[in-house]
């Protein structure tokens, strides 16, 4: 293997040049014929030939003549497969061009120049001689043209010595100037060719530094880009479950955390609904109930009872509740809801038509000193004559020490409503089904 600096002469073919670039480049044999199968005949083709763009074409047989003629289409695909050539070919041409950086020498050897260029604009895509003299640019480039004899001659000629030294003299410069830059190569880097020297330790300090590089921002790797409000919660709730566990017995942890597998539910005649999708059940029965109605003042808790079991029933005939989450709610909690100041207080709001319900929302949020996106879903907002109050609906069995296990989810919710509306909700609430109170956070 050779290096890319090395002083040597190289020979390769077109394809093996590709990428690379040489301050000399010679290309011989431009007087050859290009080699253009498209045209011809061969055994596969009497069985019929292909093109990607026009299709499939096979030969006209007449067995009683015992003819093979080609058809329309064959000839299609055969002028097609030409130009397919020839644009490959040009496309080599240009490649074997362009590895050139200071000097381009193109070499054909013909019996006849004039002849040569007679054939040139009768055939300019005959070879890639013929293509270059046919060319716009013929005309740039400088044509040395020799015959036997005369090439003799000029060798010997005291002009062509005289080139011939003043080319020499050329070179020498060139390598002159090159031996320098690798001399100043040398005195930057405190090395010789074989790596050693002075700097030979400053370099090899500076690879182990390069190579040992580590990314400033690994963490930024393992974060999203997008998180729901649950997700960012998740450690407050972990934390919320040690605690607690730490309080149970063992049997009750282990019934906690190896829950029951999801086969045996299947066996079961009516699988029971998890605390989950218990809540999910309550927040959309409080979703679409209409809190003006419920929470009428002074509607007796019968009246409200129906109201609610009425709204379950619709929302179960339209598809929006199964038979088992329709069982699983629990229109008494919902019902009690009004009774407390803070449902009071949003059913007047809803009358005003000053109440809001499950809104979608995303917001950028700077986390761990990055930005990104979170999105979550608030439950209930209103306002009334104290200001705007956020509401967020819990369905939770155990409700010590809730405050601290969402707070910051509410504190997310304060922040969507503030960029939503350019207000700073003045009280922020989890109202908790299972104990019948609001809890201010």
């Amino acid at each position: 293997l050779h290096n890319e600096s090395e002083d040597i002469g190289r020979i390769m073919t077109i394809h093996k040049s590709k990428g690379l670039e040489f301050p000399v480049v010679i290309i011989p044999g431009l007087e050859s014929e290009l080699n253009k199968r498209g045209g011809g005949e061969t055994r596969s083709t009497r069985c019929g030939i292909m093109h990607k763009d026009v299709g499939f074409a096979i030969p006209c047989v007449d067995k009683a003549r015992k003819t093979i003629r080609d058809t329309v289409v064959m000839d299609l695909v055969k002028a097609r497969q030409a130009e397919d050539e020839l644009a490959e070919a040009k496309r080599l041409l240009y490649v074997a061009c362009t590895r050139a950086k200071d000097s381009l020498m193109l070499v054909a050897a013909v019996d006849d120049w004039t002849k040569a260029k007679e054939s040139a604009e009768e055939n300019p895509e005959k070879s890639y001689l013929n293509m270059i003299c046919s060319s716009s640019s013929a005309d740039i480039i400088e044509r040395i043209v020799h015959n036997a004899e005369s090439i003799e001659t000029a060798a010997s000629s005291s002009k062509a010595k005289e080139k011939r030294a003043k080319r020499i003299a050329e070179l020498d410069a060139y390598a002159v100037e090159r031996n320098a830059d690798r001399n100043a190569d040398s005195a930057v880097t405190g090395m010789d060719a074989e790596g050693k020297g002075a700097g030979a330790d400053a370099l090899r300090a500076e690879i182990e530094r390069r190579l040992g590089f580590e990314y400033p921002y690994a963490e930024s790797l393992e974060r999203k880009s997008k998180y729901s409000v649950s997700e960012l919660n998740r450690a407050a709730h972990e934390e919320y479950e040690q605690k607690h566990d730490r309080d149970k017995t063992a049997e009750e942890t282990a019934a906690r955390i190896l829950k029951e597998p999801k086969f045996r539910e299947v066996k079961e005649e009516k699988r029971r609904l998890t605390g989950m999708e218990v809540g999910t059940a309550m927040h959309a029965v409080m979703e679409h109930l209409d809190f003006a109605e419920a929470g009428a003042s002074g509607k007796p808790e019968d009246a409200r009872l129906k109201c609610i079991g009425e709204k379950v029933k619709d929302m179960k005939r339209r598809g929006i509740l199964s038979d088992e989450e329709a069982a699983a709610v629990k229109t008494g909690q919902i019902s009690a809801f009004f009774d407390t100041e803070i449902g009071e207080r949003a059913a007047k709001a809803a009358a005003a038509g000053n109440l809001r319900k499950e809104k979608h929302f995303t917001i950028k949020h700077i986390l761990e000193g990055e930005e990104v996106l979170v999105q979550g879903i608030i439950d209930c907002w209103f306002e009334d004559e104290k200001g705007m109050v956020l509401l967020d609906y819990k369905t939770n069995y155990e409700t010590e020490g809730i405050e601290e296990l969402y707070r910051g989810q509410m504190e997310l919710y304060r922040e969507a409503l503030e960029k939503a509306t350019g207000k700073n909700p003045d009280e922020s609430y989890l109202y908790l089904f299972t104990d019948g109170r609001a809890v201010s956070i």
